[in-house]
């Protein structure tokens, strides 16, 4: 393994897949009435926070490929990252707001701290895959482009 092959971003971008692995494990739904209580992982509160956790730790898996001496070559690149990114980024905040909460004196139920680090983990990817893509020429101008170059191709400027 030689970290030396990747950069800023693409460290960056492997560190948020392991933190979205880990924060599968969390919990992110809990519950409790009086002295009881329990909660949800986000593998089991729904499609919409196992999933979005997967495709950040798939992101930082093909990030860090190189760094283990294969190459691999995804069709639109950063931008590709970018989109996948923000599509988990809002499935995570849809899974957040349509959680049942509900407060009383002795009982509560609603999303826990998993989720919120969800939120965060899939906001830190998109910041860093965006500006990977900008980093390599490109511009909101010309994202849709960046799917339409060849592989290993730069977005036309």
């Amino acid at each position: 393994m030689d970290l030396t092959k990747l950069g800023r971003n693409e460290r960056a971008l492997a560190i948020v897949g392991v933190l979205a692995l880990i924060d599968t494990f969390l919990p992110w739904y809990s519950w409790s009435v009086g002295p009881i209580s329990g909660s949800w992982s986000g593998w089991n509160s729904g499609f919409d926070a196992w999933f979005p956790l997967l495709l950040l730790v798939a992101i930082g898996v093909l990030v860090a490929l190189p760094a283990f001496g294969q190459t691999v070559v995804v069709r639109g690149g950063y931008a590709a990252f970018a989109a996948a990114s923000l599509l988990a980024t809002v499935l995570i905040l849809i899974r957040w707001l349509t959680f049942d909460s509900q407060s009383a004196v002795y009982a509560s139920i609603g999303p826990d701290f998993g989720t919120y680090v969800g939120l965060i983990i899939g906001i830190a990817a998109t910041v860093f895959a965006y500006l990977g893509f900008t980093a390599a020429g490109g511009t909101l101008n010309n994202f849709a482009d960046a799917f339409k170059a060849h592989p290993g191709q730069q977005p036309p400027q």
